[in-house]
């Protein structure tokens, strides 16, 4: 039985868009495996080795137990979700042409997945919605990144932290705005020497030699 649940060597780029979708898949075929040969009482990290390839081997060559090593290889593959950029995309996701209803129905159950929806009260609920809708509809691209990456838990950590950026941002923009004069070294009595010539320099004009002393 165990030769039928024996899983794919796993290659995965961690950088790939699916890298997690594909990371969780081939982790629980491996986790069956390993339930179904537990009676050998098998040494896990010695047979994760067999299944992983040698890029993947190099990320936990120097794990020293199993557990470890799946640790590392979860912390590498599975990408921490950002509920308010998910939340936006099943907000805003939409019915692609040629796609059927159970197909769209489908794609809306996966982004939501990725909500981190959970039982709360009228005031969180409407908390989070004055959040999402703050960090949606912020004019600053740059302001909106910056909120997205901090994974902000409620409105008003996202609305000081967008002031305190705002400020920072002006701020700066003084720095930039302010002009320094260049300095001008004056001149010195060979420099317009150098410009103008020497008054024994000469000169043709008109057809004619003139020679200034």
């Amino acid at each position: 039985m165990e030769r039928f649940l024996q899983p794919e060597r796993f290659d995965a780029d961690p950088d790939a868009p699916d890298a997690t979708r594909q990371w969780n898949h081939w982790f629980c075929t491996f986790s069956n495996f390993l339930d179904e040969i537990k009676v050998f009482n098998p040494h896990k990290l010695k047979t994760l080795y067999n299944y992983i390839s040698p890029a993947v081997f190099e990320i936990i060559a120097e794990c020293a137990t199993y557990e470890e090593a799946i640790k590392t290889l979860e912390n590498l593959y599975v990408k921490p979700k950002n509920e308010v950029a998910a939340r936006h995309l099943l907000a805003t996701c939409k019915q692609e042409v040629g796609h059927t209803l159970d197909h769209f129905v489908q794609k809306l159950k996966t982004l939501a997945k990725a909500c981190n929806f959970q039982a709360v009260t009228a005031e969180q609920y409407r908390d989070n919605a004055l959040r999402d809708a703050f960090i949606s509809g912020i004019q600053s691209t740059e302001v909106r990144q910056l909120l997205l990456e901090k994974n902000i838990p409620d409105f008003q950590t996202a609305y000081d932290t967008a002031m305190s950026l705002t400020i920072t941002h002006q701020q700066s923009s003084l720095y930039q705005n302010c002009c320094i004069p260049p300095y001008n070294p004056p001149r010195t009595k060979s420099d317009c020497t150098k410009r103008f010539g020497s008054s024994h320099d000469s000169a043709m004009t008109g057809g004619y030699f003139y020679q200034f002393y």
